[in-house]
């Protein structure tokens, strides 16, 4: 076993260099490729840029899954490749004829239906204390949780890079906890982050630059890997709620406030706030740097106080998605799409 962890991290070496010479051959190729983004009145930004850079990613995180089945056996991991290879085919097809947004949405709830039936546990983690959930209980709650995941990485990939730096922090956090509280095959699971990192920071320099997209073969392999690691590392609730705090609470508030002013909320907008916030400081870098800083120098603080002090997860929770709630609504997400 020992052997098969060691080329894991020989492929997270390797495969850094893949997803980069994927991401070049596309630049020079785009065009024939067809994949090319086109430019509409709601896009962030303003000349077309080829997408698809997540494919070498995908066959990246196609390889990583296979060689975890070959070493645990897990038949869990089976079926976590049958759904990366859906999402892989579904994001491909839409960069090249852009799918309908609905049906994109059956085909993701049919694929986290078939990875919710594989989910062992019937409980949850909150506060430390383990929250017991029926059967259909777990599974339609840990459904909802993992559509609104994998649909948060396919919408709020809209400005340079912040996809991409919202994984890699959401890594290196989830590392740090590893460290502190090493899961029993923590060798393992540290190769599955080295190499999810090392095959997304080459890709960084070219997406934050906007010389190419991930596109959505790519924004739908990396949700789904991302909720692959955080639910291998723990059920916490709090810690799911915690950590992708900067995605989910810009989402939600954007979303509930279209819903109320009586927009289609499957309708394309640049209503997000860092959209907003893109615009306004005229730097697609800026914005998404500045996620990585929040969750570093912020996010990753409030989750050491949760480790040490969980009784007190409601103030946990609540320091982690005020400062992005009360941003976006002096900004106007949802409302200011100018």
């Amino acid at each position: 076993m020992n052997m098969l962890v060691h080329y894991q991290y020989l492929w997270g070496v390797a495969g850094g260099l893949l997803t980069f010479l994927v991401a070049l051959f596309i630049i020079g190729n785009a065009k024939t490729l067809k994949l090319v983004k086109k430019i509409n009145e709601r896009d962030s930004h303003k000349t077309p840029t080829p997408r698809g850079a997540g494919i070498g990613f995908a066959v990246l995180s196609l390889v990583l899954l296979y060689t975890d089945y070959a070493i645990t056996g897990e038949s869990t991991i089976l079926w976590g490749i049958v759904a990366l290879v859906i999402l892989t085919l579904l994001g491909l097809l839409d960069d090249l004829y852009e799918l309908s947004a609905e049906l994109k949405l059956y085909f993701m709830i049919f694929v986290v239906s078939i990875l919710i039936a594989q989910y062992p546990n019937d409980y949850v983690v909150v506060g430390g204390t383990q929250w017991y959930l029926t059967k259909i209980g777990s599974m339609g709650f840990m459904l909802f949780l993992a559509l609104w995941w994998v649909n948060l990485y396919n919408f709020m990939d809209g400005i340079n890079g912040i996809a991409i730096i919202q994984a890699l922090s959401m890594i290196a956090i989830l590392w740090f906890l590893h460290y502190i509280n090493p899961l029993p095959y923590n060798e393992l699971y540290n190769a599955n982050l080295l190499v999810v990192f090392m095959g997304l920071l080459p890709i960084l320099w070219l997406n934050l630059r906007g010389r190419i997209f991930l596109g959505d073969v790519g924004s739908l392999s990396l949700g789904l890997m991302m909720a692959f690691l955080v639910i291998g590392f723990t059920n916490d609730l709090v810690i799911w709620a915690i950590l992708p705090a900067v995605f989910w609470v810009d989402a939600s508030l954007v979303l509930i406030r279209r819903i109320l002013r009586r927009q289609n909320p499957m309708d394309a907008h640049r209503s997000h706030t860092f959209q907003i916030l893109s615009r306004q400081w005229a730097s697609h870098a800026k914005v998404s740097l500045a996620v990585g800083a929040y969750n570093i120098f912020y996010i990753l603080p409030v989750l050491l106080f949760n480790n040490m002090y969980p009784q007190f997860w409601i103030i946990w929770v609540a320091m982690a998605i005020g400062p992005i709630f009360i941003i976006g609504v002096k900004r106007g997400a949802g409302v200011n799409d100018n």
